[in-house]
């Protein structure tokens, strides 16, 4: 069984503790930790490895707080961060039930803002916001419940509007492309877009033989 054979604080910082079993060096701890340690203690292969996992989570706890300072972050997107940063599947458990235990983490809370926040200022179609809220790695009922409020005619209104400041000064034909084709890219329906964009034209004053669909 392994024995502590040294206690040492680490250099410049002197909140973690260099553990040393049987003259090596085996992990490090935090200062609270380690102060229910001491030099010629010895421990069980089981017990070492509880308190590994401990300092693993912990560690991986504070990481996803330093990335959710940065911006709010899915549960998917948590865990292949911290895939990446080398913590193993049942560390990975153990952070993951933490920080959705505070409710640091909750995918319905994000997905509601990030749809609320997209469609203020960057409207898009439901099929975007759908199709980016799956990237991140939401499940198909949490989508299903943050788009349902979606008022995608709504949307397009606001973002053809912005576009229009652009396009004002071109022919009714090329507005009908140019409109038309920046809203299906927002990802806006077929219908909303051919309405939305008839509507912006006779804003314009096209005569009324422009306001028909080419297609």
């Amino acid at each position: 069984m392994p024995t502590v054979t040294a206690l040492q604080p680490q250099a410049g910082n002197s909140a973690r503790t260099n553990v040393y079993l049987d003259g090596e060096f085996a992990m490090a701890l935090s200062a609270g930790r380690a102060a229910d340690w001491h030099v010629g203690q010895v421990l069980t292969e089981a017990q070492a490895e509880l308190v590994r996992t401990a300092e693993a989570v912990d560690s991986g706890v504070k990481a996803v707080r330093r990335l959710l300072d940065v911006r709010p972050r899915t549960e998917g997107e948590m865990r292949t961060r911290l895939l990446r940063k080398g913590f193993s599947a049942a560390e990975i458990e153990q952070i993951m039930q933490r920080v959705e235990q505070s409710g640091e983490v909750n995918d319905a809370r994000f997905a509601t803002q990030w749809v609320e926040t997209q469609t203020t200022f960057r409207p898009r179609g439901a099929r975007a916001l759908v199709s980016e809220l799956r990237r991140r790695g939401l499940d198909t009922e949490t989508i299903a419940a943050a788009t349902a409020g979606v008022d995608e005619l709504a949307a397009a209104r606001t973002a053809a509007a912005t576009r229009m400041r652009r396009l004002a000064a071109l022919p009714a034909a090329a507005v009908r492309r140019k409109l038309g084709d920046f809203l299906q890219r927002r990802g806006f329906k077929y219908d909303v877009v051919r309405s939305v964009v008839t509507e912006c034209l006779a804003e314009q004053g096209a005569p009324p033989d422009e306001l028909q669909s080419e297609d």
